[in-house]
């Protein structure tokens, strides 16, 4: 009886270019994590100045709503604490007593991969 051996298996080439395509693959994943990272710092950077906006839109509404209309000033702007943002404020008061209305403009400026970006929020008060 014979034994037959079989000199069937991966070659060198065969294996260098599966090393080649993991390596492509892990790489691929690599640069896709690191855009998601990305994405994510810079939708948590707009979401905090949208937030820091809507703080000094509350902040004024507290004013109007307890008739503290010499507090509904104008506003230019202001350092938020942190040096990623800057607060804008800007109060436009019309009419007269007791007609008038205020529109706050609040923009929040912030760095984001060494661009600058920001977000607005605006609201009307009316006096009743």
């Amino acid at each position: 009886m014979e034994i037959r051996r079989s000199e069937s298996g991966l070659s060198l080439v065969e294996i260098l270019i599966a090393v080649v395509l993991v390596g492509v693959v892990i790489v691929a994943l690599l640069r896709s994590i690191t855009q998601a990272i990305d994405v994510q710092k810079s939708a948590e950077l707009a979401s905090t100045a949208s937030n820091l906006a809507l703080e000094s839109i509350e902040l004024y509404r507290c004013y109007f709503n307890a008739h503290e209309y010499n507090k509904l000033i104008n506003r230019t702007s202001e350092d938020v604490g942190d040096d990623a943002f800057s607060r804008s404020i800007d109060v436009t008061p019309t009419g007269t007593e007791p007609n008038r209305t205020w529109t706050i403009s609040v923009t929040v400026t912030y760095q984001v991969r060494g661009s600058s970006r920001s977000v607005t929020h605006q609201t009307l008060f009316a006096e009743r």
